[in-house]
C-alpha cells in the first residue's frame, strides 16, 4: 500500500507469496469441509 501510494509498483517478497499461499490452502480445505472455518498456521 505504501509503494502503491508513492506511485511506486508494489514489490512483493517471498513472505508475502507464502502468506498468500497459505490463505488460498485454508480457502480450498474450507470448501471441502463445507465451508467450516479453517485457521492458517501462522
Amino acid at each position: 500500500m505504501t509503494a502503491i501510494a508513492k506511485g511506486e509498483d508494489p514489490v512483493p517478497s517471498f513472505a508475502d507469496g507464502l502468506q498468500v499461499q497459505r490463505v488460498l490452502d485454508a480457502v480450498e480445505r474450507s470448501a471441502a469441509d463445507r465451508s467450516t472455518w479453517t485457521d492458517i498456521p501462522a
